[in-house]
């Protein structure tokens, strides 16, 4: 483990009897930040822990401990959480099981959810496995197989990371220009990091990370677009994706040949189900208008023949008076008249103005004829859908329409690191004593033998080097074994050959694409009023996914945009691509953006024989299943499992993304681990475990020799000792 001392963050002391018993709402986080429920216990749990099936009580006490451990990792990343550390933060009687704190601590540490990354270790490690099997070939030297790398030494196991680059990272990578400015051309953004590991590691590598806001300037043909205006088409867009994710709960999307519909297509059926009604409304709001118009003239008219009738009663009454006829019967009828039409005209006056005032209301608020109204309107809304893909790495035509497909794809925790995410992977690895393999390229894994595998590297000089190991972890990623499948030459071979529903699960799985187009300017010309990110919204649907997103991190010269899917694909020369882009910024920034820039660089993920695309998705043929899938380990002749998988594409709650890279390299880890070390469930009664035969125990601590009078908890020693004064036996 790191022998780094300090922290910048907590005191590396601060653990054990200081922090104390831990309220409900620090509980409540940690379980959180772990994605572990609160209240209860997982099913990976139970089948773990057992016990728990028979008392609601053992539930209650294994949740306090379980907690309480979280929380007090999450204090201190940088240091080990060891047993003594949550002893002293459980409050009596609750941490009298000595036996029930260590197996859940061992059982958090062996699943990654504490003292993983880049942390000091304070107790020794134990190795119980013959040295030839404990030596294990890590393939792939990017996230995922650092994370198994880190967490396989902390088991005991001797790794060996075996790269084809000559760096580290994978597909996390970045360079300094000749000014000296960062260019990364790999993963750059770190998306939904709040309750994931990597929000731990960026803890311990004490990295400058800056927040990254997606839609905070939106341009239309180079205009600003009004941020009312911006905010009610992104309100059209999430009501839709809301509707969608609900239509997806309540049943699968199939055609007829039993494929999932695309996400593309959903989206078009409900904005022709939105177009529809709103076409109905605007049929029903000018039938309200005629209809109101025909009965606002009807009251008119019978108001007028009212008021003829009251006028002509009127002026015969007049003319009795005045001719001196006394008729009082005649008079009495004419006045009951004129009573009688101005009553009556009174009462249809009302309906005249309650018509008049409907009418006035629907004239002012005219329905619209279409839902969304050509031009900048739905020119952003298809933006939207654009940037839905950059989020996926794919078109959304070949994105299954699902809420699998989509999980952890919203926005967000964004941020970007000022050093880049391939600096995050280096101070991680930085003082692990790893034997990394750079420039070790491997074209063949065999497991046909009878209790180990052999790997196969090409080196950089042309020698071939064959590596022997109990067991493997392959990072390969989805785009290469899609190339294994199909027996491409560049591609690693596999003998006994893949079985055929691990062929089938890679074949299933999609296999997204996102290229860059980077620029390094002489000044941030863009970074006004402190802006790094921003917008600029294409006119049509082919181009949605290109060059919209602009990004960048403060002080930074280099501007990046990402060009995904069916675009990312296209061979369309370098200088083309920088033109169009210097075209994009031209028409938003006018004289303040350059001419050409100093420099450009354009990625091709396609066409790096060790990545092949950029990340895993759910296509239209991918079923759940496929992802188990492609992560089942393979066995040798004797019937025990030594192939491991990792890689994002292997993790379907967090495809094409940094953490789901790690979460798969962790995940290989810890099964190698369960598989052949057992599950790490220790007794604490002092008896320990003895070497059987042809097998060879040893402890060892990576950051120096240890004392041999030092325990792993010495302040618990004395409660194991019944003769300890002040102890009680039950303890």
């Amino acid at each position: 483990m790191s022998s780094e001392s300090g922290s910048g963050y907590l005191d590396e002391e601060l653990r054990g009897e200081e922090l104390g018993p831990m309220d409900e709402n620090a509980l409540s986080a940690a379980a959180t930040r772990s994605c572990l429920p609160y209240d209860r216990p997982t099913e990976h749990e139970l089948a773990f822990f057992p016990e728990l099936w028979e008392h609601k009580t053992a539930v209650e006490v294994y949740l306090l401990i379980r907690n309480t451990t979280l929380a007090t990792w999450h204090c201190n990343p940088l240091r080990e959480c060891t047993v003594s550390d949550v002893y002293g933060n459980v409050y009596p009687p609750f941490n009298s099981d000595l036996e029930l704190i260590q197996n859940i601590v061992n059982y958090l540490t062996r699943h990654a959810f504490i003292n993983f990354g880049r942390y000091v270790r304070c107790t020794k490690i134990s190795r119980f496995l013959v040295r030839d099997e404990r030596k294990v070939i890590v393939i792939g030297a990017g996230a995922a197989g650092i994370a198994a790398a880190t967490q396989l030494t902390s088991f005991g196991f001797d790794v060996t990371i075996v790269e084809g680059r000559n760096r580290i990272g994978g597909r996390a990578h970045g360079f300094r220009t000749k000014h000296g400015q960062l260019v990364e051309t790999g993963a750059d953004t770190l998306r939904n990091i709040e309750n994931t590991p990597i929000y731990t590691l960026l803890q311990q590598a004490n990295l400058d990370e800056h927040g990254a806001f997606d839609h905070s300037f939106c341009y239309v043909d180079g205009k600003i677009l009004p941020e009312e205006k911006a905010n009610l088409v992104i309100g059209h867009y999430h009501s839709a994706k809301g509707a969608l994710n609900w239509q997806a709960h309540q049943n699968e999307h199939r055609d007829e040949t039993g494929r999932f519909i695309s996400r593309q297509q959903a989206y078009e059926n409900l904005i022709n189900m939105c177009e529809r009604t709103t076409l109905i409304k605007y049929y029903n709001h000018c039938k309200s208008l005629e209809s109101i118009a025909r009965a606002r003239q009807h009251h008119f008219d019978h108001m007028k023949l009212l008021r003829n009738m009251a006028f002509l009663a009127e002026n015969e009454l007049g003319k009795m008076e005045k001719d001196g006829i006394d008729d009082p019967l005649r008079r009495r009828s004419l006045k009951r008249d004129i009573a009688t039409a101005l009553e009556k005209f009174e009462e249809i006056a009302n309906s005249f103005e309650a018509c008049d005032g409907h009418w006035i209301r629907l004239t002012e608020q005219p329905a619209a004829k279409q839902y969304l109204l050509p031009g900048e309107d739905f020119s952003t809304y298809n933006f939207m859908l654009g940037f839905e893909e950059y989020l996926i790495g794919a078109d959304l035509e070949k994105v299954q329409f699902t809420t699998d497909a989509v999980k952890n794809k919203e926005n967000g925790v964004a941020a970007r690191l000022t050093e880049g995410v391939q600096e995050l992977l280096l101070r991680i690895v930085q003082r692990r004593d790893l034997d990394i393999r750079l420039k070790s390229r491997v074209t063949d894994i065999d497991y046909s033998g009878h209790d180990n595998v052999k790997v196969t590297i090409l080196k950089s000089d042309g020698q071939v080097e064959e590596l022997t190991a109990g067991f493997v972890v392959s990072t390969i990623p989805i785009g290469v074994l899609k190339k294994t499948i199909v027996s491409d030459e560049k591609a690693p071979r596999f003998n006994p050959p893949l079985p055929a529903k691990k062929v089938d699960a890679i074949r299933n799985i999609g296999n997204g694409l996102i290229n860059k187009c980077i620029l390094e300017f002489d000044r941030p010309f863009w970074s006004t009023n402190g802006r790094t990110q921003f917008i600029t919204v294409q006119p049509n649907l082919k181009t949605r996914g290109s060059m919209s997103l602009w990004s960048s991190v403060p002080g930074s010269k280099v501007l990046t945009t990402y060009i995904v899917g069916q675009e990312a694909e296209n061979t369309i020369p370098d200088d083309v691509i920088v033109q169009n882009a210097m075209l994009n910024l031209q028409k938003v920034f006018g004289s303040q953006c350059p001419r050409t820039p100093v420099s450009a660089h354009i990625t091709r993920w396609q066409n790096d024989d060790l990545a092949g695309g950029s990340g895993a998705f759910m296509s239209l043929r991918t079923e759940l299943h496929h992802f188990d899938d492609v992560r089942a380990a393979l066995k040798t002749a004797d019937g025990r499992k030594r192939v491991y998988f990792a890689g994002e594409h292997t993790c379907q709650e967090y495809t094409s993304t940094i953490q789901g890279a790690w979460i798969s390299g962790a995940r290989a880890a810890t099964d190698i681990a369960n598989d052949h070390n057992g599950i790490g469930f220790v007794d604490l009664t002092g008896n320990r475990k003895e070497a059987e035969e042809g097998e060879e125990m040893i402890e060892m601590d990576y950051d120096g020799p240890m004392p041999d009078d030092l325990t792993a908890f010495p302040e618990l020693q004395g409660l194991r000792d019944p003769n300890q004064p002040g102890t009680s036996s039950s303890a």
